[in-house]
């Protein structure tokens, strides 16, 4: 009978641990670095200077838009490089039709990777490292 009690307490901490995790990972990243390191799929150093964070989810059928923008070390650029490497990241400029924001026309050393989040070229998520510049842009709109 104890150790019936001990296995359900034990599941029951399984199960909590397990529904902790999915929230955290779903709803509570959205602190600059959590949100641009889910987005990008690099570890940012904890360090990292934020220039800008403009987070715009207005409307209730998901319409917004998310632009962040950090300022890089010598090392973090380093680091990233080799992170945009491993993760099979694009070098600059942008190679992808159609695909016309701001940054589109970015020449420069540095690495992008672009998600189309739809067929229509406005709804997207970008990575931008900028080596030169030494900055590092994540921004997401959807349409």
């Amino acid at each position: 009978m104890k150790q019936r009690k001990i296995l359900i307490v034990l599941g029951l901490i399984v199960i909590l641990v397990v529904i902790a995790k999915l929230l955290y990972d779903s709803f509570l990243i959205r602190t600059p670095i959590g949100y641009a390191e889910k987005k990008s799929g690099l570890t940012l150093p904890k360090e990292i200077k934020l220039v800008k964070f403009d987070d715009n989810w207005q409307n209730a059928n998901g319409d917004g838009s998310s632009y962040i923008e950090f300022e890089l070390t010598d090392n973090d650029v380093e680091n990233l490089k080799l992170q945009c490497l491993k993760n099979r990241y694009s070098s600059l400029p942008i190679k992808e039709n159609g695909y016309d924001p701001f940054f589109s026309k970015k020449v420069g050393v540095g690495y992008y990777k672009l998600k189309l989040l739809s067929n229509n070229d406005r709804s997207h998520e970008i990575v931008i490292l900028d080596v030169i510049g030494k900055r590092l842009y994540i921004m997401v709109e959807s349409v």
